[in-house]
């Protein structure tokens, strides 16, 4: 007697294979969003740990926030020729981190090749983070110096640091803001490349429509800062920001704009032009403002 084979059908096949597609469908997104969450916990992570070895910065420096750069030679600044010689925050407050990757973003795009400059380099003048510089800064007849790390009203709502603007191979320069007391700050550019401002954030100026970000020759769009002052939403349109307290979270941009008159629409269409963004001076907006002192 024949013994009988047995196998699957080609409609059974198709049934599994029907199957393991609307699987596949349903739980794809679900691991992208784990994903994108554990990117942006780690990016929370680092942004933390810079806020961190900021407040141990100040412990060393009279209680002074870091600046944003000095204009002054010490170990590890960077010669410009003609007299201009810098050392950004970030090599400033390097030493409580040892580590420069923490100045990368997981979302954002990696560090490309710059000529000139090794990788370390790179991270140091480009970093993922941009500083509250215009904020957390004050302008001397030498160049910039941080205000007192205690001189912030309300540290937990005052923003340290955010996501920052980053181009693929990263081929943006890094300016170099100079204070001459006779006829104000002065830009020079590193490298001879485009230009933004230094490694970190300048609010109110340059947000909305008609800001400075919002030119297309910069290639830069909503999610990247366009229309948020160099400042990214690479975080399912969250900005990840770092406060003077140095606790660390997740913000939308309507929230960081708060009291400063700017609205946010990722199509321009309704944001509020350059002219119109304006700091108030009595509340209730004022007491909405993240970035200054008050």
């Amino acid at each position: 007697m024949a013994k009988s084979k047995s196998g699957f059908t080609l409609i059974e096949l198709l049934v599994v294979i029907a199957i393991i597609a609307i699987l596949a469908a349903i739980l794809f997104p679900v691991f992208a969003q784990a994903k994108a969450a554990a990117k942006a916990a780690a990016t929370i992570s680092n942004i933390k740990q810079q806020s961190l070895a900021h407040i141990m910065y100040s412990g060393d420096y009279d209680d002074l926030v870091c600046p944003a750069q000095t204009q002054s030679a010490q170990p590890g600044s960077y010669d410009l020729g003609g007299g201009l010689v810098f050392t950004p925050w970030t090599k400033l407050i390097y030493p409580y981190m040892k580590n420069t990757e923490i100045f990368g973003d997981p979302l954002g795009p990696n560090f490309g090749a710059v000529a000139g400059l090794t990788i370390e380099d790179v991270r140091y003048l480009f970093p993922r983070f941009g500083l509250n510089w215009n904020g957390l800064n004050t302008a001397t007849s030498t160049g910039l110096a941080g205000v007192s790390m205690t001189a912030a009203a309300n540290p937990a709502d005052t923003v340290m640091l955010t996501t920052r603007y980053g181009v693929n191979g990263d081929t943006a320069s890094y300016e170099i803001v100079t204070y001459v007391p006779s006829s104000g700050p002065t830009y020079d550019v590193f490298g001879g490349l485009l230009s933004f401002p230094p490694a970190g954030i300048q609010v109110p100026a340059n947000w909305g429509k008609g800001g400075d970000f919002d030119d297309p020759a910069f290639g830069l769009n909503p999610v990247t800062g366009r229309y948020t002052a160099g400042i990214a939403l690479r975080h399912a349109d969250n900005i990840i920001v770092a406060w003077v307290d140095g606790h660390a979270n997740k913000k939308k941009p309507g929230q960081l704009g708060a009291g400063t008159g700017f609205r946010f629409d990722k199509s321009g269409a309704n944001t509020s032009a350059v002219g119109d963004i304006a700091v108030p001076t009595t509340d209730p907006g004022l007491s909405q403002y993240l970035w200054d002192l008050q």
